[in-house]
């Protein structure tokens, strides 16, 4: 097997032909040329074959912002070319920025996870979506009972002399239960504001109550009562009405697989236990649920009518209900994540003991609508003068609408697992 070793300057890559120290180094790389040299394989036979399979599954997606990155790795990986198109959006990504772990021997513990992954934390500069590399050199890796390796979102490119498995494993892949996962990114690669489930909606504020009508002041004399203020509005207001919910905000869609690279040169004690590789982006988010709509207010009081010596005031109408403000509508599910390929490189001999699962990535729930504000009480009437019945009393204000539910995110394919 053809093992690429990587210089030995921590900063900026010198001169070809010096190696890597041993351990763990974070480093830059100035060109994609530079790149397809030291992660591509040397073997142009197999190159092809990845280029022959490279963009199966993901051909849709030629046409997004994320078919630049692709191509971009297929450069580095397979056959393929810097597209002319591609290359100023692709040199707004260099240099590249990579962790190299290189190491002549290592072993992973009983049921513990060696998490490879590398954050744009070592690079303050960076911003948190920069697409970082992952290179992996180990001659001899070896994996007890339980043990696994999980990389999320890097891109992984790997070269490793011997697999060796020390016991039985517990079981066939599955989401839980695997040797070697390539995972998603811990965070979206959408840039909406809300940075977990859709955002809710505001519920809308309510409405305001009408204002009663205006009392009668009455006051003493020789003759009887007398109204002072014969011209006195005393019917009850009406309400205003409350106010729309806003709607929830959609879900961010779930992390991104990123391309992996396994170049293997033997297995070792995996007859009865075969090398169990998996992979799955991330499940979108939860849509936000809509904000409930605003309580339309109560109508205002009417007053009681009176009569005077001077004349008389009729009793108040009762003011109307203002209506509920309608609730606003949930948010639509965040789209499961994307996922690239994995290309698995290993003798023929070997490839029967390679057990893969590749599962799709679920679109997120939807946020459900908010809840229709209630209507307005209608105000009460006031008492005519004469005790014979009451004025015209308001009407209540109608209830506002639920909103309706958003739609679930798209479900994504997941990768596809090629033996090449």
């Amino acid at each position: 097997m053809n093992t690429t070793h990587l210089p030995a300057e921590p900063a900026l890559y010198p001169a070809a032909g010096q190696e890597w120290q041993q351990g763990i180094h974070y480093v830059t790389i100035p060109t994609l040329q530079e790149a397809r040299r030291l992660f591509g394989t040397d073997d142009q036979t197999s190159r092809q074959r990845r280029s022959a399979a490279f963009y199966r599954g993901i051909e849709s997606r030629q046409r997004l912002p994320q078919g630049m990155h692709d191509r971009g790795e297929e450069y580095v990986v397979a056959n393929g070319l810097i597209h002319e198109r591609d290359r100023a959006g692709l040199n707004n990504h260099l240099p590249i920025h990579v962790k190299v772990i290189r190491l002549p021997y290592q072993q992973v513990a009983a049921g513990q996870t060696w998490d490879i992954s590398v954050r744009h934390e070592q690079w303050p500069e960076l911003d948190y979506m920069e697409e970082l590399y992952l290179y992996l050199s180990i001659d001899h890796l070896v994996l007890e009972p339980g043990a696994r390796i999980v990389v999320c979102g890097n891109l992984l490119f790997s070269s490793i002399g011997v697999i060796e498995r020390f016991g039985s494993h517990d079981g066939p892949v599955t989401s839980g239960r695997y040797d070697i996962g390539i995972l998603p990114t811990p965070f979206s690669v959408d840039r909406q504001l809300s940075l977990n489930d859709g955002k809710p909606g505001i519920s809308g504020r309510p409405g305001k109550d009408g204002t009663d009508g205006f009392g009668i002041a009455i006051e003493g004399s020789i003759f009887g009562p007398r109204i002072t203020n014969l011209d006195a509005d005393t019917d009850g207001h009406d309400a205003t009405d409350g106010q729309k919910g806003s709607n929830g905000r959609r879900g961010r869609n779930g992390g991104m697989c990123k391309l992996a690279d396994l170049r293997i040169g033997r297995l070792v004690n995996f007859d009865n236990a075969p090398l169990r590789i998996f992979s799955q982006a991330g499940a979108g988010k939860t849509g936000g649920q809509g904000g409930d709509g605003g309580n339309g207010g109560n109508g205002g009081r009417g007053r009681n009518g009176a009569t005077g010596i001077n004349g008389s005031v009729p009793a108040g109408n009762g003011g109307n209900g203002g209506n509920g403000g309608d609730g606003g509508n949930g948010g639509n599910g965040g789209n499961g994540g994307l996922s690239s390929n994995i290309f698995i490189q290993l003798p023929p001999e070997y490839q029967r003991f390679v057990e893969t699962m590749s599962l799709n990535s679920q679109g997120g729930d939807v946020g459900n609508g908010g809840n229709g504000g209630n209507g307005g009480s209608a105000g009460s009437p006031g008492l005519i003068h004469d005790g014979t019945g009451f004025a015209q009393p308001g009407t209540d204000g109608q209830s506002g609408t639920d909103g309706q539910p958003g739609t679930k995110g798209k479900e994504r394919q997941g990768a596809n697992i090629f033996l090449v």
